[in-house]
This record gives C-alpha cells, structure tokens and sequence, in this order.
C-alpha cells in the first residue's frame, strides 16, 4: 500500500536466507547473489519512505524497545527476528545502525560492503572537516561481528589499527561499483589514444551553492597550467544531470573560471561516469573514489590532499601526500603526459588500491565466493 509515497507494508515478511539492507545500489548485490545458487533474498529498507506496520503488532519489537532503548534500532531488530536471516549484507557501509544490529541479532551474520572511500579515527582527532563529515567511519566504540568486504588491502591494513572500533574480519575483494558498472560489461576496454589530455571528476560540492577553497586552489593550478599549454584539451566530469539547478550553477562557475576553455560533461544516465574517465589520459581529483576505480581500469591518476592537515587517504600511495606547490603539480601533469601506461603502472601493487581484476576475478565474484562460503 502507497500513502503519499510513503510505501507501507502490513504482511510480515517469511524466514529467508539472505537480507540486504538498504535499497540503495542494492542491485550491485544481487548481481552478487546471481552467483550463488537456489538463494533467496528480501531487500529491507531503512528510509523513511519504507514502513513495515507489521511490526508494531509484534511483541518483539516492544521486548526489543524495552532493552534497548532506541526506537530505530528495536524496529529493525524486530524485523531481522522475524526474517531470520542467515546472512544480513549492506552496501551502505557507514551507518552505524547497521553496525548495532550486529551486536544484538546474534544468530546472522553481518557482511558490510565498501562503498567509498573513508577517513579513520585518528584522522578526525586532528579535527572534522565539515564537507567531507560522510567521509569519516561514524562508529561508536565497539567490537562488532561483523565481515567487511574492503575495497583494497589499504583498509584491511589500517581500520582495526586507526579506528577505536574493532571489525571481526576485513578482507579486500576490490569497488562493488567498479565491477558492476565497467567490470561486469562485455567487450570491456580503454581507448588507446583519450580524446582528453586532462579529466577532471566533479565534486558535487555545488549542492553547498559554491565551491571550497581547497577547490578553488585545485582548478587555479589548472587554469595556470592552460595558460603554458593552451592546446590541451581538457573535460570536467560533473556528478550533476543536465537541466539540474546544482549543474546550471557548476557549468555557469566552471565556464567562467576557465574562460570556456574546458569541456563540461553532465551526468548522463547513459554513459557512466568511468567510461568518461577512462577517455582521459590523466584523471584528476581530491578524494574521490572513482579515481582508484579509473586506476584500476587502466588510467593515470593524480589525487590532491586539499585538506587542511594530513588525513589518511589510499592515494598517498601513488600520488601526493599534501598539496603540492605548482612548479610540482606541473611537472607531475608534464610528467605523466609523456610515460606510457606500461612504465607508469609497473610502479605500483594493484592491491594496494583496487582488487577488480587482480586474479582475473572482479569484486562480484569474489563476494559471491566469500557469501558462498559462508553458508
């Protein structure tokens, strides 16, 4: 039953083997669960827009509030209870409701998928930096049951020694995302010659209605850089459909910064984002997790720690560790211009960035195994 888009449910639902919480990219999961034979699965959604009435017959929702004292975390703990999953995985990877439940329905067992790049514990000690506040593990102190499927071996090496929670287990299996979006496609490849020379990967900061100062001092390099090689063609992916408000005021700030000198590509539903940035020879960001997936699939990357102080980030690995100066940041670009792919990616161990295609298996096939596994 619909009730203003509010989507209600009144019949509990059956015991199953497998819960996915959260709608949100839940098909790149399913894409997992393909794999596995005779599975079943229910997708339970903690949105508001979800509402599962039937649990607030149950009396074990109200045994569960009693104990616990948090209405949201007693409402899916009923639900989890009722359900009985052997198995309960998310692709939401910071929210700390999931990691509760871990704690107390101890008859499932809890996988939680890497979605994006995080800072640690002792990263936000040194203090928080508003705009990138989703970009932090928000865990409560703890050691939770709970098997996290990491991106690379960079979070298998530091969560349990950077954050002050625990995790049962971490094993790298490589960007769900990656695999499902370019991975998982037919006739997979990069062009040999990318129309652009430069590609630069929005941050959507233009939801805030301007862009940071740490962007500012990004794109005023880049725009130095135009003025000395004014041939070189250069895009900017924008996270950001067209016809939108945040794209209308990105374009209009990116147009005019640049003197209408770079190529501004709009979201399109049709053409992921990593099929555009893989038309780049160089792909250039702050902390972005579609620069290690571009990296993974074959491109050269430059990340810039714009942040105020050091943080924590995959990238120090393969690029710089604070921000550099432009007479570095230009020789870098000049740099990687004239290297070909071969010399540059021999430098670096793939696992410490992307596990996708390491082996030959992509991240789809690694979790189908380790889910598998564990039946």
């Amino acid at each position: 039953m619909n009730f203003f888009d509010i989507k209600i449910r009144f019949i509990p639902f059956k015991e199953i083997e497998f819960v996915i919480l959260g709608k949100t990219n839940s098909h790149y999961i399913e894409d997992c669960l393909k794999l596995i034979p005779n599975i079943e699965y229910q997708i339970v959604d903690p949105r508001f827009k979800n509402i599962y009435l039937f649990i607030f017959f149950s009396k074990k929702f109200y045994i569960y509030l009693f104990k616990i004292r948090k209405l949201k975390l007693a409402y899916y703990a009923s639900i989890l209870s009722i359900i009985k999953p052997k198995k309960v995985i998310t692709f939401i990877d910071n929210n700390p409701i999931f990691y509760e439940l871990s704690l107390i329905v101890k008859n499932s067992k809890f996988f939680s998928i890497q979605n994006g790049n995080h800072f640690f514990c002792t990263d936000k000690i040194k203090g928080n930096i508003e705009r990138y506040s989703n970009c932090y593990y928000n865990l409560p102190i703890n050691n939770y049951p709970v098997t996290y499927l990491s991106i690379s071996d960079f979070e298998y090496e530091n969560i349990n020694n950077k954050c002050n929670f625990k995790f049962k287990e971490i094993i790298p299996v490589g960007s769900l995302a990656c695999a499902c979006r370019y991975y998982s496609k037919e006739n997979i490849s990069i062009p040999l010659k990318p129309e652009f020379d430069i590609g630069i990967i929005g941050t959507g900061v233009f939801k805030k209605t301007k862009l940071g100062v740490d962007d500012s001092l990004f794109f005023s390099y880049i725009r130095e850089i135009l003025k000395i090689q004014n041939k070189l063609k250069i895009c900017y992916i924008s996270k950001f459909r067209k016809k939108s408000k945040n794209a209308d005021l990105e374009k209009a700030y990116i147009n005019k910064f640049f003197s209408g000198q770079l190529v501004y590509l709009y979201k399109d539903p049709k053409i992921d984002n990593l099929e555009l940035s893989s038309n780049c020879n160089i792909l250039i960001s702050t902390i972005s997790t579609l620069l290690r997936e571009a990296f993974s699939m074959g491109t050269k990357i430059i990340s810039l720690n714009t942040l105020p102080f050091s943080h924590s980030l995959v990238y120090e690995k393969i690029s710089f560790k604070s921000f550099p100066n432009f007479n570095e940041f230009s020789k870098e670009i000049n740099h990687l211009m004239n290297i070909s792919r071969k010399e540059y990616f021999e430098k670096f161990d793939l696992k410490d960035i992307e596990y996708n295609s390491l082996n030959g298996k992509t991240a789809i096939q690694n979790i189908a195994k380790i889910l598998e596994d564990n039946r």
